[in-house]
């Protein structure tokens, strides 16, 4: 049997673990890769890729896009998310671009990741085209962080019949990404 000051002790022990938990959730998860881009305006290249998440997106808040994005599309979804707290960061060769939605989930043993972003994300010597309102990343990760994905910098979405989020590409493509990892 416990006495009163072992248990004391114990609550204590439980309520530091718990902050740490939430301190390690404040620092985010981050990620980086390369994105490669064949054809188009940017030429053949590369591009260093590095995304900063501080907070995944709430099943409710996954609902509110999702009506946002059935409602009325990207222009819909652009202006729910133009509203929302940012909650990490997409980089691109330097330029830095808010993260507005980040959403984790697991399937078949791996890590899938939406990131979506309020406005297209940021990238030398390309320009967006109208109507194509959001950036749009999806990460297909290992046990360790490590994988592939693709990257869509403007991209007009839609909701498929599972209810997941769906990028359609502008002219500047989808772009895949390789060599991800977390640091």
């Amino acid at each position: 049997m416990l006495n009163h000051t072992t248990r004391l002790n114990w609550v204590l022990i439980a309520m530091a673990l718990a902050l740490a938990g939430r301190a390690a959730l404040a620092q985010g998860e981050t990620y980086t890769g390369t994105a490669a881009l064949a054809g188009g305006a940017a030429g053949k290249s590369s591009v260093l890729l590095t995304m900063i998440v501080r907070r995944y997106a709430t099943s409710a808040e996954r609902e509110a896009l999702i009506a946002a994005v059935k409602k009325g599309g990207a222009g819909s979804a652009h202006t729910l998310l133009a509203k929302r707290d940012t909650i990490g960061t997409v980089d691109v060769g330097g330029r830095q671009t808010p993260l507005k939605y980040a959403y984790a989930w697991d399937l078949n043993g791996r890590r899938q990741i939406t990131l979506v972003t309020a406005d297209p994300i940021a990238m030398a010597d390309v320009k967006h085209e109208p109507g194509y309102d959001v950036g749009f990343i999806l990460l297909d990760l290992d046990a360790s962080g490590s994988g592939a994905g693709e990257f869509v910098p403007a991209a007009k979405v839609h909701v498929d019949e599972q209810n997941a989020v769906v990028a359609e590409n502008s002219s500047t493509g989808m772009l895949r990404l390789t060599g991800i990892t977390r640091k």
